[in-house]
């Protein structure tokens, strides 16, 4: 038995301590594991008195394989699908970093057209004042213009008028 607890990698540093071992590896990778914990539970001495047997213990290291084997399957699996997350957060946060920029490009911009805007909206306000008194001045002058104009118009007139109606009337 000593030889066999060597082939299947399970330490001997004394007898019991090897029965104990096989006894657990044999409890936790059998396929009826009830079997051997009601078997364990009814013996007290058991772990003294049942040595298990040679396909005992190869059907025990069998199972530890094939459950060895689901767990590297899943380990696998498990890695690929963090790497996969990764790989879409990764793209994810590309993505909102590009967003992110988008929107403070835009908002920069907006900030340079609203002050442009503004400066546009003085510019045209100061124009618009400016054109506002120009008008009021020319209202004014034409206004005063318009009454010495029309004064001396209707005086220049009426003298044209009895002027030339007095040297050409017929003799």
């Amino acid at each position: 038995m000593e030889d066999e607890s060597r082939k299947f990698c399970l330490p001997s540093i004394n007898k019991h301590c090897c029965t104990f071992l096989r006894e657990i590896c044999f409890a936790y990778y059998t396929a009826n594991t009830r079997n051997v914990i009601n078997r364990t539970s009814k013996h007290s001495d058991c772990f003294e008195s049942h040595k298990p047997t040679k396909s005992e213990l190869q059907e025990a290291l069998l199972n530890a394989l094939c459950q060895l084997d689901r767990l590297k399957k899943y380990r696998l699996t498990q890695k690929t699908r963090i790497d996969q997350l990764q790989e879409r957060l990764d793209h994810m946060g590309s993505e909102l970093d590009s967003s992110v920029d988008t929107i403070r490009h835009h908002q920069t911009n907006y900030e340079a057209q609203k002050r442009r805007t503004s400066v546009e909206i003085n510019h045209l306000r100061n124009q618009l004042a400016k054109t506002t008194v120009l008008l009021d001045q020319f209202k004014l002058f034409f206004t005063k213009a318009n009454l010495s104009t029309t004064s001396l118009n209707s005086y220049d007139l009426n003298t044209f008028t009895t002027t030339f109606t007095t040297t050409n009337l017929p003799k």
